[in-house]
């Protein structure tokens, strides 16, 4: 069985593990999947989903994975995390932004000891 979308062989996973398999789909084809990953990536948190999500942030064109990349970021109470949402505030689009804004917000205020990490 592959995916129709990027060939892969779906009986074979990519990676060793869960979140190597999301990291690598960050590059999938379909934005939908991008995003999904970028989201989960954010859930499951650590230092390899921390890097890779900072890395995209700085490099992906693609909207809605920068939304959900910044949505994501509002998980890890880290500078890396704040840098990145940081570069994604000044993102062309609106709605990247805002989420960056609001993200970068909450983060702060947990550093400031105004409210408690995710």
């Amino acid at each position: 069985m592959h995916c129709e979308r990027c060939g892969a062989d779906l009986d074979e996973p990519i990676g060793k593990d869960y979140v190597e398999r999301l990291i690598h789909a960050l590059d999938h084809p379909e934005s939908n999947t991008r995003a999904l990953a970028a989201l989960l990536l954010g859930k499951i948190g650590g230092e390899r989903a921390l890097t890779a999500l900072c890395d995209k942030a700085k490099t992906s064109k693609d909207m809605a994975l920068l939304e959900a990349i910044a949505e994501a970021l509002g998980n890890f109470c880290s500078p890396d995390a704040e840098d990145a949402l940081m570069y994604l505030f000044q993102s062309p689009w609106l709605t990247v932004r805002t989420k960056a804004l609001e993200n970068l917000r909450y983060l702060r205020a947990a550093r400031n000891g105004e409210r408690r990490c995710r």
